[in-house]
């Protein structure tokens, strides 16, 4: 409960990592974007990141007691980039669809973003919305084909500035299991398809 999103830097993938403080880089860590609502409240997680050109498109789930959304923060890239981190935005608000993981497809010149709908249940599904500016999204295509029951928390795999190539395999992975924190993990190739529409198809 309480959440509040924090991050870290480094120019090597197994560190040292620098914490954001507030003002620079190392040093005890101060949250970027801040939960202030009730703190009984899940509060703020689940980020991922775009960067097209010089704009750093931040998306994150955000949860009350009273309900929650995917939310849009946005800045300039910069060297103290979170200090200038502004203009938040409702993307989608959360009704059956679990946290969202966005990138962008170069190939379509789209946002994309896979989430698991009716998270946690028999009727999970793979969902795919898509987005020509980062805020509007629109519901494309779902599927249940070769997903597993009681999925939630999907990520898709990416370049380090959240893009991907739309004509590969997209490589997802999600949780899933129906004991509470006993959970098993699943990764998965899929494509596709832009005729007529966004259509997912699962591959090998």
């Amino acid at each position: 409960m309480n959440n509040s999103a924090f991050v870290a830097r480094s120019k090597n993938p197994d560190g040292p990592f620098e914490k954001w403080n507030g003002k620079g880089w190392g040093g005890k860590p101060k949250a970027f974007i801040t939960y202030e609502d009730d703190p009984h409240g899940w509060g703020i997680g689940e980020v991922s990141f775009v960067l097209l050109e010089k704009d750093l498109y931040i998306y994150y789930t955000y949860f009350d007691t009273t309900g929650g959304y995917t939310a849009l923060a946005r800045t300039k890239i910069s060297e103290n980039w979170p200090a200038q981190v502004e203009k938040r935005d409702v993307v989608v608000g959360r009704t059956t669809q679990d946290s969202f993981d966005v990138f962008y497809a170069d190939d379509y010149k789209l946002f994309m973003a896979f989430t698991v709908e009716n998270r946690m249940s028999e009727a999970s599904e793979l969902a795919l919305y898509v987005s020509q500016n980062g805020l509007d999204f629109e519901r494309s295509d779902s599927t249940q084909r070769l997903i597993e029951d009681y999925a939630h928390n999907m990520g898709v795999a990416k370049d380090k500035s959240g893009h991907q190539k739309g004509e590969k395999d997209f490589l997802v992975g999600y949780a899933y299991g129906k004991r509470w924190g006993r959970w098993n993990a699943k990764f998965q190739h899929l494509s596709i398809n832009k005729n007529p529409s966004y259509k997912v198809i699962f591959g090998g």
